[in-house]
């Protein structure tokens, strides 16, 4: 088959086939990340996507249909400080215990139930309404909430690239260079005869 004559569909097909692993783990399949991801079957999913995302959308929509409507305004007050103090588990990240698997999915848990409370908190206090304003809030807390979690995973998984035996020879690191593989991967299977 020729790969010139390959049409747009065909490819993403392929490149989706190729990269399915890591869009339900963005994490890099490889040992030294493996307690970031639950393994699931053969698949692998991400803890803090797998986990903390349905939290965040679980406890929105409990508190925003069920609480918030309650119009006791010391109660949303202290359902802001839960929501934070639960975000604050965040605080876990810096120490050794979310090595523990358990305790880092109970963390993402609370992570997310603390986004979802904030969320509904300020939806509800703005009063807003507006379908536009209502995304435009939910992106930027959520952006400046995440923006904390997106530096803790980055230094985390620099630490731990600095430690590995490949570092000085990047050329034997396994996930090196893993996207253009994926794409070069495809185009080798296309022209491969059947």
């Amino acid at each position: 088959m020729d790969i010139n004559k390959l049409t747009t569909k065909e490819e993403l097909k392929i490149v989706f086939r190729r990269i399915k692993p890591l869009l339900l783990s963005h994490h890099p399949d490889c040992e030294k990340f493996h307690d970031h991801v639950l393994h699931i079957g053969r698949n692998r999913f991400c803890i803090g996507c797998f986990v903390g995302y349905p939290s965040i959308l679980l406890s929105f929509l409990i508190s925003n249909f069920l609480i918030f409507p309650i119009t006791d305004k010391n109660l949303h007050i202290w359902l802001l400080v839960i929501g934070f103090l639960l975000f604050g588990t965040l605080g876990l990240s810096i120490t050794r215990l979310t090595e523990i698997k358990v305790i880092k999915i109970g963390q993402k848990i609370t992570n997310g139930t603390g986004i979802g409370i904030i969320v509904s908190f300020f939806l509800n206090f703005f009063e807003i309404k507006s379908f536009f304003q209502i995304i435009f809030l939910i992106w930027g807390i959520c952006a400046v909430l995440i923006i904390p979690v997106a530096f803790i995973r980055f230094r985390s998984m620099e630490k731990q690239c600095d430690q590995c035996e490949w570092k000085e020879d990047s050329s034997k690191c396994p996930i090196k260079d893993f996207l253009p593989t994926i794409l070069n991967e495809s185009r080798i299977e296309q022209k491969t005869p059947k």
